[in-house]
């Protein structure tokens, strides 16, 4: 029998909620996607999923990010 379902909905709203600072310091920062990933050594595509909500951003890249885009630890 499958156990009871998962509470996904709190982890999709978090993921949503980091994305859109995330978008939002890059686009203060005058970055693309493209731009912040290369600096940061990931993908285009990773970065625009990150900032859609679709993945989990991992610790390493938040705390990097918080970094390069001067962001006083809100993304730490």
């Amino acid at each position: 029998r499958p156990g009871p379902p998962e509470d996904t909905d709190g982890l999709v709203d978090l993921n949503r909620a980091v994305g859109r600072q995330v978008k939002l310091l890059r686009e203060r920062a005058g970055m693309t996607q493209k731009e912040l990933g290369d600096r940061l050594g990931y993908g285009e595509d990773l970065v625009s999923s990150l900032e859609r909500g679709r993945r989990t951003p991992q610790p390493e890249f938040l705390d990097a990010a918080d970094d390069l885009l001067d962001a006083g630890g809100l993304l730490k």
